[in-house]
């Protein structure tokens, strides 16, 4: 199965022969007997020549792009060196993800993953030509027509609000509050998971919107949970779970907001928005 993964361009393939030898040191398919016929895979396959990676690597993404870098080249540098394509990355934390692409393609790459941002994908859109394949990691603009040979890579709202639905009512938890925006990415994200909830057996028993400028949750938590936000109230009994839709900052507000409000032992479910990898826990 391994050479037939490696055969197929599949990734992984030193590790897991790694964990093959260690679980099978006596196993009679000796290294001699699969390793020509890997070195023949690897050959024929055709390789790309060049890849750039267009990831923002300091400011206010930095920390997002530089998880994606990671994850890129510890599955790199997994692969044989004679299977691995030139690469390059370009850092476009300075906002001029244009003349990036463009160093790119002057470069000579022929396969461009990035940029992250919807803005900055936005931007490689409007100049792409097709002389070099794009996977972009983010969706474009609705409305906006991609290039040819451009591909988008990204998770979409809808998608996080129905594993979160998968989640809460794998935990046993079917009747649940949810809290989210007044926006339209709050009112699709609520769309999503009430119908996923709806569609495995939950319920929701109340929804509330704020401002998403707001910075004071307490009027709308005490509405949306029936407590009085005095000492010994407790949350509304029919409800198992909270579901927050929020930015880090709103996201941060609302945990201790909800303490302030003896509300605490609720469990509560986000979508990945609301993580924020280098800010304050």
């Amino acid at each position: 199965r391994i050479v037939s993964d490696a055969a197929a361009g599949g990734l992984g393939i030193q590790r897991r022969l790694q964990a093959w030898r260690a679980r099978y040191p006596a196993h009679p398919a000796t290294e001699e007997l699969w390793r020509d016929r890997l070195e023949r895979q690897a050959g024929s396959r055709v390789q790309s020549g060049r890849v750039a990676l267009l990831l923002p690597l300091s400011g206010r993404a930095g920390a997002a792009g530089a998880a994606v870098r990671d994850g890129f080249l510890g599955a790199y540098y997994d692969q044989d060196t004679a299977a691995r394509p030139l690469l390059r990355v370009y850092d476009v934390a300075n906002g001029d993800v244009a003349t990036a692409y463009q160093q790119a393609l002057a470069d000579g790459s022929d396969f461009i993953v990035g940029p992250l941002t919807r803005d900055e994908v936005a931007t490689v859109a409007a100049g792409a030509d097709g002389r070099a394949s794009v996977l972009a990691l983010n969706f474009l603009p609705e409305g906006t027509r991609g290039p040819g040979r451009a591909y988008t890579f990204a998770l979409a709202p809808d998608d996080g609000a129905r594993q979160v639905a998968r989640r809460v009512l794998a935990d046993g938890r079917p009747d649940g509050v949810a809290l989210v925006p007044d926006s339209d990415w709050g009112r699709r994200t609520l769309t999503a998971f009430t119908a996923e909830l709806a569609t495995l057996g939950g319920r929701l028993v109340g929804q509330a919107a704020y401002a998403p400028d707001t910075m004071d949750f307490n009027v709308t938590l005490r509405q949306l949970l029936q407590t009085s936000g005095q000492r010994g109230s407790a949350p509304r009994p029919d409800a198992s779970f909270i579901f927050v839709v929020a930015q880090p900052l709103a996201g941060r507000l609302i945990r201790s907001q909800l303490r302030y409000n003896y509300a605490a032992g609720l469990p509560v479910y986000a979508t990945s928005d609301i993580f924020e990898p280098a800010g304050a826990a």
